[in-house]
């Protein structure tokens, strides 16, 4: 059986620290958490919690952190977590499973990470390097968003850690480091282009973004990038009432990988804000046929979504049993879910 060292950075984590821990605990034979600068009781409360805590001098750098608490573990394999991470149960049972039967010879375990960005919002579900063999020697880069390049022998699993973030400390924080780094004529990678990108566009301000995704977009980076990238920036056209430039943003995607659903319900709102209901239901059944997973997306994007909007196509278009039987399969999706209730009276009203 291997044995897992449980590495984090924290500051300020009081509200969730205890939270995250105890979801640790079943697995994990020792637990790092590298403190940098908390003023509340983060630090008291992990080590009454059982963790080794050491403190890190910030200096806007995440991936120096995080080599900070990797450089303290002692076990087999590195598994790393937010503070505002959480496990449940079943999940806590298969990495305990995992750890009693995984092959020494895996290098690198994927794992699922599910992130709501909202209390009840259908959570953005991607894959990240989870637990990692110490041996191996991997390293974090980047100062903001920073990630692992993986090598070895990879396992891809099943297991869900869900990033449940109660409050946000410090909004500001990227854009304020990206612009310093780009003051002092730091080289950006192309990762440091997207995310600088995402931070101007999250912060309205959608010239510079839209100038920072075609920097990033001329040089050689992460498909699953390239593909949000696109999206987003036909969204920024789309706010600059710029729909061309939408649209040849979104077909742009194509160059990178085949449609993905996010991108082919964009285009079908796109032609159904002009009422173009024929092209949208094509490009919103697309949407369903599409098995490729761009990146940022939800499950709604693959399922729910596509189907309500295909039943609205169907409603203008007059076709009443094609638009019910969409509206039908879109509910047994999210019964309760507020759209449905708000459209469910028109398709009532065309079986009456």
């Amino acid at each position: 059986m291997i044995t897992i060292s449980v590495c984090m950075i924290v500051k300020d984590e009081e509200p969730v620290i205890r939270r995250c821990l105890s979801c640790v605990k079943c697995f994990a034979d020792e637990i790092i958490v590298i403190d940098t600068g908390s003023q509340d009781q983060t630090a008291a409360i992990s080590r009454e919690m059982g963790a080794l805590v050491d403190t890190f001098a910030w200096n806007d750098d995440f991936a120096a952190a995080r080599n900070s608490s990797f450089s303290r573990a002692t076990k087999d394999y590195i598994f790393w977590l937010d503070a505002d991470d959480v496990i449940d149960e079943v999940n806590q049972r298969k990495l305990c499973e995992l750890k009693q039967h995984l092959d020494p010879s895996v290098d690198v375990v994927m794992m699922r990470y599910a992130m709501a960005h909202a209390k009840g919002a259908t959570p953005i579900v991607f894959e990240r390097e989870r637990l990692l063999k110490r041996s191996c020697g991997f390293h974090w880069q980047g100062r903001i968003h920073e990630t692992i390049a993986t090598k070895g022998t990879i396992l891809h699993s099943d297991i869900t850690i869900c990033h449940q973030k109660e409050v946000v400390n410090d909004p500001d924080r990227n854009l304020r480091i990206f612009q310093i780094m780009r003051q002092n004529d730091e080289p950006f990678s192309p990762r440091d282009w997207f995310y600088y990108a995402r931070e101007l566009n999250d912060h309205g301000q959608r010239a510079a973004a839209i100038q920072a995704y075609e920097t990033f977009l001329s040089q050689e980076g992460w498909v699953e990038d390239q593909l949000q990238a696109c999206y987003d920036l036909g969204v920024c056209h789309l706010r600059n009432n710029d729909r061309e430039q939408a649209l040849q943003a979104y077909l742009r995607s194509f160059s990178y990988e085949v449609p993905t659903s996010r991108i082919c319900n964009a285009i079908g709102f796109w032609f159904l804000d002009v009422q173009c209901y024929a092209q949208a239901a094509y490009w919103f059944d697309q949407a369903l046929r599409s098995t490729h997973r761009g990146g940022f997306e939800n499950e709604d994007e693959h399922l729910f979504l596509p189907m309500l909007e295909l039943a609205i196509c169907y409603y203008y278009l007059k076709e009443n049993e094609l638009a019910r039987a969409w509206f039908e399969a879109a509910k047994a999706q999210h019964p309760s879910h507020s759209l449905i209730i708000k459209n469910e009276p028109y398709f009532k009203r065309e079986q009456g």
